[in-house]
């Protein structure tokens, strides 16, 4: 049996598509063995590639849940109980972030944006039509760039204000709550 049905058979087992390469064999002369070896690894990796996608959102879904459970618990029980399955709190809140905007978007990709795009998107006042354009760009950064540029020509300079308000008071509450929790660890 050729690797071709082989491939073929696992692909389609699992129902998914039979994968197709993009890539030119024939322009730098790949043997036919090669061929199929590499046309293998192309296909381990995408598969890869999509459980990996698919791993990084069920790990933020639950880390948001399990967020909202504890959340009628005791201040910190949340933070306890993510350290003890070894996670770091800036892993975990990027996480709950990305599920959020992932949510918000109806975007199961948005978990896999880099933390900084996220956090750029977090920042800015923008309708949920803009997240998911920003979302779906090919290039998030630049988007961002465009939407933020326009939105500040559009913007008064008390418009300015208040947003600039708003993100720092949610960030003096933020850091309220990390020193509770901080205090109550100390006591």
């Amino acid at each position: 049996m050729a690797i071709k049905d082989i491939l073929t058979k696992s692909v389609n087992y699992g129902g998914l598509d039979l994968y197709q390469s993009n890539f030119d064999f024939n322009k730098f002369e790949i043997q036919p063995s090669d061929r199929d070896l590499l046309l293998q690894s192309e296909q381990i990796i995408s598969n890869s590639q999509r459980q990996m996608m698919k791993n990084l959102y069920e790990i933020a879904k639950n880390l948001y849940e399990s967020q909202q459970i504890l959340a009628n618990y005791h201040s910190g029980s949340f933070v306890e109980w993510f350290e003890t399955i070894g996670l770091k709190k800036d892993y975990v809140y990027r996480m709950i972030d990305k599920y959020k905007l992932a949510q918000e978007t109806n975007i199961r990709n948005a978990v896999n944006l880099p933390v900084r795009v996220v956090q750029n998107i977090k920042k800015m006042n923008i309708d949920t039509s803009q997240k998911i354009e920003i979302v779906k760009s090919e290039d998030p950064r630049k988007k961002i760039a465009e939407i933020s540029h326009s939105e500040k020509s559009e913007l008064t300079e008390l418009e300015v204000l208040k947003i600039q308000l708003r993100y720092h008071t949610r960030k003096v509450k933020e850091l309220k709550v990390k020193i509770a929790i901080l205090e109550e660890e100390n006591i």
